[in-house]
């Protein structure tokens, strides 16, 4: 049982993806329950000439705001449509990738010549740990590819719950985003300033 993993929905009335039944699981009690928050930004072309040098300082722009604010970052994508993914934890994380993610998109505007613009996506959760279980609270994979795929050029949009918690943060509520075909919506919400 080491290492299983099981997505458990933080919305009350979503059923999980697969249910646990019987005894074969020893009571869950979590030792360690750690808040995480992943910002994953793409860069969108927004002129017709694929400008490959001005992509990769669009790039190397966008990660360095979430490494000096202390966040496990990786490169993903392809080289023609890189995605930068960190990953912030601890109480602090959210506000700490607001501010990253702020910090991201003004510098990506500063050195991209009005080439390509960031569009990302910010979620939070909890991850629970105890031996040979761990318990994450949410979908944040799922989530954050969703926002970011429907995010605007220059847009950041927040998922789920638990946004407003964090003072001076000014994120007005987008449309509703669906997670899975046919599946339930989460609140979305537009990062536009922290004061």
């Amino acid at each position: 049982m080491s290492g299983r993993v099981i997505p458990f929905p933080s919305r009350v009335g979503r059923e999980p993806e697969f249910a646990i039944r019987g005894s074969t699981l020893p009571e869950f009690r979590a030792a360690e329950s750690v808040t995480f928050a992943v910002l994953s930004i793409e860069f969108r072309n927004l002129g017709s000439v694929q400008d490959r040098l001005t992509l990769d300082r669009c790039v190397n722009a966008a990660l360095r705001p979430p490494a000096a604010a202390g966040a496990r970052v990786e490169l993903a994508g392809t080289p023609g449509h890189p995605v930068v993914e960190a990953r912030f934890e601890g109480d602090d994380a959210p506000a700490k990738a607001v501010r990253a993610a702020m910090s991201v998109v003004e510098a990506v505007r500063d050195v991209s010549r009005r080439r390509f613009a960031p569009a990302g996506a910010l979620v939070q959760g909890r991850v629970s740990r105890s031996t040979g279980l761990t318990v994450i609270e949410g979908y944040p994979d799922r989530l954050v590819t969703g926002l970011r795929e429907r995010a605007a050029p220059g847009q950041v949009l927040l998922g789920g719950p638990g946004w407003s918690r964090i003072r001076g943060l000014k994120a007005p509520p987008a449309s509703g985003i669906e997670l899975v075909p046919g599946g339930a919506t989460t609140p979305a919400f537009v990062l536009q300033e922290l004061a």
